[in-house]
């Protein structure tokens, strides 16, 4: 499908839309036409389809819509472009009090409803910090419409089961990571219990080894003492002494003179 026809399709389902067609809507987004215009060509389009929807008072056209992907949330078409944001289809539906209109917006769990959760330090709700705006429960009590209360009640109870429900989903994957945590570290602990035994093991093995090396070092120490080994010669005392009197054995004893004798 080219540009062009995309935007033909487009046009005809807009006119189905304002003109409440909605067996028209219905085959046109059967066959792949977006619900909703894209944020960037708003200026073009001027409105959204859910908006228009509303102002043709065809909550079923809307439900199609929403069923298609268009925003439940969509704010109004002269509040989009303003500085701060304003109301929102469902508080339009809940201050002209279309019952029809609410009920289809609360059966989408993508819209949000703003029950009061937010104040500032005056206990004044804010919208950006500056505006200040009623919830729809507010519009709803001011206007007296016991439906459109019972209807938001209703929400406010399925969007607290559904945190209750999402929160237990959190807290049982939580439980099952400490588990799958808590498994881990007994591994880990089996593993450290195993390398410790043999680290004791080897540290027995070794200390064995020790005591046999020593037996045998006193084994040999006393086979050692009990051998007969050859005893060396003593050596003189004194290595002079033994020379002077190998001098002396061999020197010859000097003749004596006659004295009384005087030869002629």
């Amino acid at each position: 499908m080219t540009e062009k026809e995309a935007e033909k399709l487009r046009g005809k389902l807009r006119k189905a839309i304002k003109d409440a067609d909605l067996h028209l809507v219905r085959d046109l987004l059967s066959e792949g036409v977006k619900a909703e215009i894209p944020v960037e060509e708003l200026f073009v389009w001027n409105r959204r389809e859910l908006e228009m929807a509303y102002n043709a008072n065809s909550p079923e056209i809307a439900r199609e819509l929403l069923k298609h992907g268009a925003d439940p949330n969509t704010l109004l078409h002269e509040s989009r472009f303003s500085m701060y944001a304003g109301p929102s289809i469902l508080a339009k539906a809940v201050s002209d009090n279309n019952v029809d209109f609410v009920n289809v917006l609360l059966q989408d769990e993508r819209t949000k409803v703003d029950f009061g959760g937010f104040k500032d330090g005056f206990g004044r709700r804010m919208m950006l910090g500056i505006d200040e705006r009623p919830t729809p429960m507010e519009i709803a009590k001011k206007n007296d419409s016991p439906e459109i209360i019972f209807l938001l009640k209703r929400a406010q109870l399925d969007e607290k089961r559904r945190n209750t429900l999402e929160n237990s989903g959190n807290t049982r994957k939580q439980g099952e990571n400490l588990m799958r945590r808590a498994e881990m570290i007994r591994r880990n602990a089996e593993d450290l219990t195993r390398r410790a035994d043999r680290m004791v093991d080897n540290a027995f093995d070794i200390a064995d080894e020790i005591r046999a090396f020593e037996a045998n070092h006193l084994e040999m120490t006393k086979r050692l003492g009990t051998l007969d080994l050859p005893q060396k010669p003593e050596k003189a005392a004194n290595d002079d002494e033994v020379t002077e009197n190998k001098a002396g054995a061999q020197q010859p004893t000097p003749a004596k003179k006659d004295k009384g004798k005087f030869s002629m």
